[in-house]
């Protein structure tokens, strides 16, 4: 079993936690601004779906899957240090949460014609919540 990490006092009297606080400080802002980085950017960009018809939907998740997949790959590269056959570790189980997410987004358009951008969104994203937590 794994050991349970040693609490830790506050305000620290260990030196090493001591000169651990700026390091800590600058990680949790780091953080906190790559959420809210990531907040305005994932929630506005159904804002366009709003504004033009998108049919059925089909066309949107394939667009989308190609947006994700181009950036995968950019980011996969960008990241590797070896050569290109090494970049990295393929996860099949994690192709299954990429296709049920893919399956979600080909209800987008129509959940958004019927219940509006900031309910169905809510609705939405409550459920990817709920089921990222159950099955994580």
């Amino acid at each position: 079993f794994a050991q349970a990490a040693p609490q830790r006092s506050w305000p620290p009297n260990n030196p090493a936690d001591v000169a651990a606080l700026p390091a800590m400080t600058a990680d949790f802002l780091i953080g906190m601004g790559c959420c809210v980085v990531a907040g305005l950017f994932f929630g506005t960009n159904y804002l366009p779906l709003k504004q033009v018809d998108c049919g059925d939907g089909f066309y949107f998740a394939a667009a989308m899957s190609l947006g994700i997949l181009v950036v995968g790959v950019v980011v996969n590269f960008a990241l590797s240090t070896g050569p290109v056959y090494e970049s990295a570790e393929f996860y099949p189980l994690a192709m299954l949460g990429g296709m049920s997410w893919m399956l979600g987004n080909l209800m987008t358009p129509t959940i958004i014609k019927r219940l509006g951008l900031g309910l169905g969104l809510t609705v939405w994203d409550l459920s990817n919540m709920i089921l990222g937590w159950a099955t994580g």
